[in-house]
């Protein structure tokens, strides 16, 4: 698998890594649906060119994938399983043992992987669209995955924190503003919003570029006078590369993979299995 700038290092390359796992999620989700309707290709699964049979068609499929491999459905310790566990029978010797079927760990990671980048791909587009309804949807089902990773996980409480005051204890005037002030687009179109903390930290990523600069004649005053007009500086400076032709780096692919080369992926899935 070719894949450019991803050696696990996310911090460094963020999109070059999210690009990679968007990638294996839409592998396994088509795998899935490939092994529970018995197709070698998705090219085989045929719906009705009628708009509202074609539609009726897309939710009963969806419905069945999301059925039969558990997605929605988070069972935390303790609990009993959604599902009866699958047992197994073995002889030995002239005694036959019936016990639990041994757990399949691969399938167990992989399941989790497309529960989880479902969950991220919710997210990013969440964000895209500046979803109110569905960021608050995002953040109740975040919390068993950050109760998951740790109990002391402070994005577990934050998850929490926002929950509890959207839903009861802020009153509708400050639930308004804290939902529309959630995200921002500053390039305008549809589909271009963007978190209001990541712009933040971007903004503040342009003020520490310029304090660098400022070199042995760091002074408060000096900084104060050279962060004020940050943002200003960062687009003028995006304006005069544009104009010289200088293009920004950028980790995202110029092309996608072609469909011969998913096909390729998707077989090597398929012989994993075996």
């Amino acid at each position: 698998m070719q894949v450019i700038g991803v050696d696990g290092n996310v911090k460094k390359n963020f999109r070059a890594h999210f690009n990679f796992l968007q990638m294996v999620i839409r592998i396994f989700i088509e795998e899935q649906a490939l092994e529970l309707f018995n197709l070698t290709d998705m090219n085989d699964l045929s719906l009705t060119p009628d708009g509202k049979e074609r539609e009726a068609k897309t939710w009963e499929i969806l419905n069945k994938i999301i059925t039969n491999y558990g997605y929605g459905n988070i069972v935390l310790k303790g609990e009993p399983p959604i599902h009866n566990v699958p047992m197994t029978a073995t002889m030995q010797g002239n005694r036959l043992i019936i016990g639990p079927q041994e757990e399949d760990e691969v399938f167990n990671y992989a399941s989790q992987l497309c529960l989880w980048g479902i969950q991220l791909l919710q997210m990013h587009d969440t964000s895209k669209e500046g979803d109110q309804e569905r960021l608050i949807v995002n953040s109740k089902y975040n919390i068993p995955f950050f109760l998951g990773h740790s109990a002391l996980s402070k994005y577990f409480v934050e998850c929490i924190d926002f929950v509890l005051k959207i839903e009861y204890l802020l009153s509708p005037l400050s639930r308004a503003v804290v939902l529309d002030t959630a995200f921002v687009n500053s390039k305008g179109g549809v589909g271009q919003c963007v978190e209001s903390d990541l712009r933040q930290e971007h903004a503040v990523c342009n003020q520490k570029t310029l304090i660098k600069q400022l070199g042995a004649n760091k002074s408060p005053k000096a900084m104060e006078r050279a962060t004020g007009s940050a943002d200003a500086i960062c687009n003028a400076v995006m304006d005069i590369n544009k104009s010289l032709g200088i293009k920004e780096k950028s980790h995202r692919h110029s092309s996608s993979s072609s469909e011969e080369m998913s096909r390729q992926k998707v077989s090597g899935i398929s012989w994993c299995q075996t």
